[in-house]
Parts: structure tokens; sequence; C-alpha cells
């Protein structure tokens, strides 16, 4: 008997959703494409690497999966980026190093609502051999109102024991 409810409740949700009973989700604006192909030279200890910063997605949403949610007045920014060892020592990337400078001066860490199952090329941690290259997304949320304009990317290094920022201009914003 209690199977029998349980399967005429899943039914009938279904049926009201079906029935177009759920209210529709708001319209996302176009993502917009920024080619940026800017760099800054990097440095983690004594490893040095190359950051180039190859385009900037503006309202970026995932084809695939199901992302946690987006607050209230803000979009997804897709970061693409190159990151090459220049040094003669081996580079242990990180992408927690990484963070998106927002137009108030603030930094936001990458989010957490895209992950693996959501997208395919997110930039994973590595270890880089010198020469070797690896490229990837980064993926950040972002005031809906920012433009490539008024972002930036930062690397947090050491230099000299010393943590140290390391930014990158997108579109011809001010790092």
């Amino acid at each position: 008997m209690m199977i029998r409810r349980a399967l005429t409740v899943t039914l009938l949700a279904g049926g009201l959703a079906a029935c177009g009973s759920e209210p529709a989700a708001p319209a996302r604006p176009e993502p917009t494409v920024v080619s940026v192909n800017r760099s800054a030279d990097t440095q983690y200890f004594d490893a040095t690497t190359k950051l180039t910063v190859e385009q900037v997605t503006l309202n970026f949403y995932p084809t695939q999966g199901a992302v946690l949610g987006l607050g209230e007045g803000k979009q997804f920014v897709r970061v693409a980026l190159a990151v090459e060892n220049t040094g003669q020592k081996e580079f242990r990337l990180n992408f927690t190093n990484y963070t998106l400078k927002l137009p108030d001066g603030t930094q936001e860490d990458t989010t957490f609502l895209i992950n693996d199952g959501n997208v395919s090329d997110q930039l994973k941690s590595a270890t880089l051999q010198p020469g070797q290259t690896v490229k990837g997304a980064l993926y950040f949320e972002a005031p809906a109102t920012a433009t490539a304009a008024t972002l930036g990317m930062t690397y947090k290094g050491y230099v000299d024991g010393k943590e140290t920022s390391f930014d990158v201009a997108l579109a011809g914003s001010r790092p």
C-alpha cells in the first residue's frame, strides 16, 4: 500500500511539472567571448612561468551537468589560459593560486559551482617540467555588470620567500 502511494505522488509531481505549473527559469544572457592573449611572467620561489590569458567568456554557462546555483546579479566567467614553465626547475601548478580581480579590486577564487561534471577543460593542478606548457580554463563568479575591461587575472606566487601577486590585464583593463 505504501509503495502505491509513493508511486502516485511521484507520478502526480511529474504530471504537474509536465503541465507547466513550475515557473520558467529566467532567460540567461548570451555568452560573450573576448580574445585576450596577454601574458605575465610569474614566479614561485625559484620556478618561473609565463601565464597567458588567451580568452575570457562572460555570461558563461555549462551545457552539461548541473550547477549548484548562481547568485542573483552574478555571472559565470570562464578564463582560458596557458601556463608555460620557462625556468630550469619543475613548477608545481596549483589552480587555487589563480584568482579573478573584480572591478572593486577584490579577488574571487575559482567557483565550486562548476566542476568536472560540467566542463571538460578545467585547469587541473599539475607538475610542469622545464619547457612544458599546460592549457585549461578557470571558472569564477563575478558581478553581472563586470566586463573583460573591468576584470583582471592574478597569480599568487613567492619571490624571496614573500607572497607576491602577478597580474594580467584583460582587454585593456587595469590589473
